[in-house]
């Protein structure tokens, strides 16, 4: 069954899926650069075809709404590399806002962003609280790269479009398509000592070819081993967070 997209609906027939759908998500994810080996919307493809996989295997016992994928995210580290484009904080700020109350006007009770993008993380994970006191809606945040799925699984130093970002890529995008990486990595004792230390480092201090860490050779094995586990934990993540929503509007 194909999931439900709010883009593919016309106004009345939206009318109808929101008052139905248990949640609204929202996949969000960037237009920057991977390297020589993975597009420049890499994670947006990524966010959006997860997003397509859980609603279409919820069940039915949760339907969901799929609004349009947000392409442009924060990735002011990557602008020295051609085709990146950032948004800044205070934009990506108030389109998650704007987004947020445009949905409670809707009477949209639930969104959930599904974001694939590092960049996006702090910033949006700093907005829910505001958001949730100033809307009629709740917002809630499945981060990708801040996943129990991901920070068991992924290579120590394996920052960007490398071996785990290209399986994952490989697994749910493009199957065909896995690109030779670059021979160049950066030094784990550069990585090692920036995860000690806040640093508001750019790509090109760390790499020449836009990759950060080992880029290795895409495993689709792999890469679906990620996605499950992504998947069982954004069920566990989401049903939770509903079943506490559902008992606050009961009391």
């Amino acid at each position: 069954m194909n999931p439900l997209r709010l883009g593919d609906l016309t106004w009345q027939e939206a009318e109808d899926a929101i008052r139905r759908v248990d949640a609204c998500v929202l996949p969000w994810g960037a237009l920057e650069q991977h390297g020589p080996h993975l597009p420049l919307d890499t994670d947006a493809a990524i966010a959006t075809a997860l997003a397509e996989r859980y609603a279409t295997n919820s069940g039915p016992e949760l339907e969901l709404l799929l609004l349009p994928t947000l392409v442009y995210g924060r990735s002011p580290e990557h602008m020295t590399f051609a085709g990146t484009i950032s948004l800044s904080f205070d934009a990506l700020r108030e389109v998650l806002h704007s987004v947020a109350e445009s949905l409670a006007a809707h009477h949209v009770r639930h969104l959930l962003v599904i974001n694939a993008h590092g960049g996006n993380s702090d910033a949006l994970a700093s907005q829910l609280r505001e958001i949730r006191d100033r809307f009629q809606v709740i917002p809630m945040l499945f981060d990708i790269w801040r996943s129990k799925a991901l920070r068991q699984r992924a290579p120590r130093g394996d920052w960007h479009a490398g071996r785990t970002e290209r399986s994952l890529y490989a697994a749910l995008v493009a199957k065909g398509r896995t690109g030779v990486g670059p021979d160049s990595t950066t030094p784990a004792s550069t990585l090692s000592a920036l995860a000690s230390v806040a640093y508001p480092w750019r790509t090109e201090e760390l790499t020449s070819t836009g990759a950060i860490g080992d880029p290795g050779e895409p495993d689709i094995a792999f890469g679906e081993e990620i996605v499950s586990a992504l998947l069982d934990e954004l069920a566990v993540g989401l049903s939770g967070a509903l079943r506490l929503s559902s008992e606050e509007t009961m009391s």
